[in-house]
């Protein structure tokens, strides 16, 4: 081995000493090192989310290493936690934060929880009806919560709208179905149709009646519906009388009101009574004539009354005649006969 003769020739033994314990002391400091580990960051499964960096890196020892959660639309972040191994997070708590490791590989977690929102449920109004739930409910993001429509008797439920805010319903048509909210409140209703029932409107067979509507008309549960008797001349409107099937009559003595059905088909019907007129039956004077009736009598609207003249000794009838008014005599050459009214109060006469 060729000596240094640099050393022997022109350095003291001091200074020879000095170098070679520089020399001795750098090369001993130079054999240690840092470890050198693996961290993995990982999501607790929450779809979309992530982390920064994304699943495995190389840490040194004691060494500080920033990393982020990321949290997805709906969900926010919640807490880091160790899953393997040993690491020192700076605070598990931050989305943003540091983690060291000391001792080995080691595993780190981002674990994130679903926003919450508030759902409403409601009805459309219709008397009786329900939901379930019923008002307003706190629901997780992206969470499917079953909700319910009751139909109150006479209805039957229509569908699901969504009144507020942003809702997936997954069979609007359905009573019993869910809804899914992923973009904040929302209010979904629940709406009903009433049920619909056949009304018949008719008149008891005066002649010339009428009623508005005539016939069969559609009518839903519980609505109203108007009803008006047109009396014929000669006539007065009586009454309204429930024939057939259940029904409520707001005033069924007056010609125009209302009617409605809660229980299925029904027939309503409009009574009529004929008007009343004075009718006066009297002779011509002639000296022990008489008649039968003899004087006024009260008569109905076209109905024919019997009317009958007695000649007295030595006279014999001639005719019936009307003196007032207006009456319609079946055959005035015959003491009896009948005379009907039709416009107003008569007096006939016989002669």
């Amino acid at each position: 081995m060729k000596k240094n003769t640099f050393t022997q020739n022109y350095l003291k033994p001091s200074e020879r000493y000095m170098i070679l314990s520089v020399i001795f002391l750098a090369s001993f400091t130079a054999g240690f090192g840092q470890d050198t580990y693996t961290l993995k960051l990982q999501t607790d499964g929450t779809p979309g989310a992530s982390t920064t960096p994304s699943e495995q890196v190389n840490v040194l020892h004691d060494v500080e290493t920033t990393i982020q959660a990321n949290a997805p639309n709906g969900y926010y972040f919640d807490e880091w936690s160790v899953e393997h191994g040993d690491a020192d997070i700076e605070d598990d708590d931050l989305a943003s934060t540091t983690v060291t490791l000391t001792d080995g590989d080691a595993t780190v977690q981002a674990n994130f929880l679903p926003a919450t929102y508030r759902l409403t449920v409601r009805t459309d109004n219709t008397p009786g009806a329900d939901t379930d739930p019923d008002g307003d409910e706190s629901v997780y993001h992206g969470e499917p919560v079953e909700i319910e429509a009751e139909a109150p008797t006479g209805y039957s439920f229509y569908r699901w709208t969504v009144e507020q805010g942003s809702a997936a319903i997954t069979d609007p048509s359905r009573e019993l179905t869910t809804v899914t909210l992923t973009d904040g409140d929302a209010t979904v209703q629940a709406n009903f149709s009433p049920a619909a029932y056949q009304l018949t409107v008719e008149t008891d067979g005066t002649p010339g009646a009428q009623t508005d509507p005539s016939g069969q008309v559609s009518a839903n549960h519980e609505q109203e519906i108007e009803i008006k008797a047109i009396a014929p001349n000669g006539y007065y409107f009586d009454e309204w009388s429930v024939e057939r099937g259940d029904a409520d009559i707001e005033d069924d003595d007056l010609a125009s009101t209302t009617v409605t059905l809660t229980d299925g088909n029904a027939t309503v019907r409009a009574y009529f009574l004929p008007a009343t007129y004075r009718l006066t039956v009297r002779t011509d004077n002639t000296p022990g004539a008489d008649t039968d009736p003899d004087g006024d009598e009260s008569v109905y609207h076209g109905e024919p009354v019997e009317i009958e003249a007695e000649a007295p000794t030595g006279y014999s009838f001639y005719r019936w005649t009307v003196e007032q008014g207006s009456a319609a005599i079946t055959d005035p050459s015959r003491e009896l006969t009948t005379v009907t009214l039709t416009d107003g109060d008569a007096t006939v006469r016989a002669n």
